[in-house]
């Protein structure tokens, strides 16, 4: 499963304060900043008197500093002559502006050969690409920022086995400093289905949509795709929720049929059919976790399922997934 991450800022003026005072002492100097050095010293004289005396002013301006972090690895099933999308995080970790070159090199250690390894943007980081325009770089991203890109690896109809894939960010300001990871994809005849989740702040909630705040309602969409050469059956898919979250009753619903799904009769009876015969079961155990159970999810077929949750009051800064 892929997930987008959430910042979500606390209504707590004390947790705000003590989050601030972390990243305060661990953050690097900003390059170009100036750091100022001034001695003095103390001494008392033949008279008894106490002389104070300050020296000159020594000033060190702060030269920018390169860093990246790379994230993360992925292990990915494929169909022949089907396509492979994989999620990765760029971070810039230096303390000033920085942009990065992206490659993806096949390690050619299996049998697998891909056709084609494609960058496209993903700036909202929820593992799905936003345009079909191709890059091989990142934009300038300020210090601390994040970026996301999708890998489309693409295979020939004939490609069989397995192999790894060398993913690099090479700093644009310094080319010694790099981050990798290695995903790996395996050829398969059988049924395969891809999930993707992500949460989105409900502006209705009175939260700001980029930034979710304690008491905000967030949207949760578990987003599945057949891309295998058979259909998948008895698909079954569990989300267990961060205990900041509080579920909200009667608020699921399935890409497929209209209406809520029915949390309270169990992961085994029927909710909905749709169109197809296909069938889904839903069900809430009022302990954080989610399932539900697809009667069949045909090849090439794509839906999803949506619930809402809300942020505790009491929850403090930091990252929900």
């Amino acid at each position: 499963m892929t997930y987008q991450p959430i910042f979500m800022r606390t209504a707590s003026a004390l947790a705000v304060s003590a989050a601030i005072g972390a990243v305060a002492v661990s953050a690097a100097p900003q390059a170009g900043s100036v750091i100022g050095n001034q001695a003095i010293a103390t001494y008392t004289n033949d008279a008894g008197d106490t002389i104070t005396v300050t020296s000159n002013t020594v000033e060190t301006i702060v030269q920018q500093v390169a860093g990246v972090t790379l994230t993360s690895d992925n292990t990915e099933t494929i169909a022949p002559g089907g396509k492979a999308f994989l999620p990765h995080i760029i971070t810039n970790e230096g303390n000033g502006p920085d942009s990065f070159t992206l490659t993806a090199v096949e390690n050619n250690v299996g049998t697998l050969d891909t056709s084609q390894l494609v960058f496209y943007p993903d700036t909202n980081m929820d593992g799905v690409a936003d345009s079909a325009t191709p890059l091989t770089n990142t934009p300038t991203l300020a210090a601390g920022e994040q970026f996301g890109v999708v890998i489309e690896a693409t295979v020939p109809s004939n490609a069989t086995g397995s192999d790894t894939i060398a993913i690099t960010a090479i700093s644009a300001l310094d080319g010694g400093i790099t981050s990798a990871n290695t995903d790996t994809l395996t050829i398969s005849n059988d049924a395969i289905v891809e999930l993707v989740k992500s949460m989105v702040a409900d502006a209705a909630s009175g939260g700001n949509p980029s930034i979710v705040d304690a008491g905000d309602t967030v949207t949760i969409k578990l987003t599945y795709s057949s891309t295998g050469l058979t259909a998948a059956n008895s698909y079954v898919v569990q989300d267990v929720l961060d205990g900041r979250l509080t579920y909200v009753p009667n608020s699921a619903t399935w890409s497929d049929a209209t209406g809520a799904l029915d949390e309270s009769n169990g992961s085994t009876v029927v909710d909905k059919t749709n169109g197809s015969g296909e069938t889904i079961a839903y069900a809430y155990d009022n302990s954080q976790t989610i399932n539900f159970n697809l009667s069949s999810v045909g090849s090439g077929r794509s839906g999803s399922v949506t619930f809402q949750a809300v942020i505790a009051d009491t929850a403090n800064a930091g990252t929900i997934t």
